[in-house]
């Protein structure tokens, strides 16, 4: 690291003609900046280990079997999704629990105006053969 470091002083003074110093501020910023990033990459590690976290495994024996029961939950957002959403069939169920006697009489009123639709139908084709 410091003879990379010199190589790059020199490089430096080189190209610009103006020397390096490392100075006490810069050394600190330096070391701010790794503390920040490594603030970031630890905040990272934590997230992707919540999402894919390895919820329940256990062993079990029965006779001379074995079995491993791995359960994973592949994501917490995943989950909560799915948790989501079973909420929403809930209250869809439940409006369309509320829903069916309105349902039922819309369906008979539809089969009755088939019934008279048809019936219509069947004058306008026997007006229609008789004018010709």
């Amino acid at each position: 690291m410091i003879i990379t470091k010199v190589a790059f002083s020199l490089r430096f003074y080189k190209e610009l003609r103006r020397h390096y110093y490392t100075t006490p501020t810069s050394y600190l910023e330096l070391i701010n900046l790794y503390l920040t990033m490594l603030e970031e990459k630890r905040k990272q590690l934590v997230t992707a280990r919540d999402r894919f976290k390895v919820f329940y495994s256990r062993v079990f024996f029965f006779g001379h079997n074995l079995y491993f029961a791995i359960f994973f939950i592949f994501s917490q957002t995943g989950l909560t999704k799915l948790l989501e959403t079973n909420d929403l069939v809930d209250s869809m169920q439940e409006e369309l629990t509320a829903l069916e006697p309105e349902l039922k009489k819309k369906s008979v009123e539809t089969e009755e105006l088939m019934e008279k639709l048809t019936v219509d139908q069947e004058k306008a084709d026997q007006v229609s053969d008789i004018l010709g």
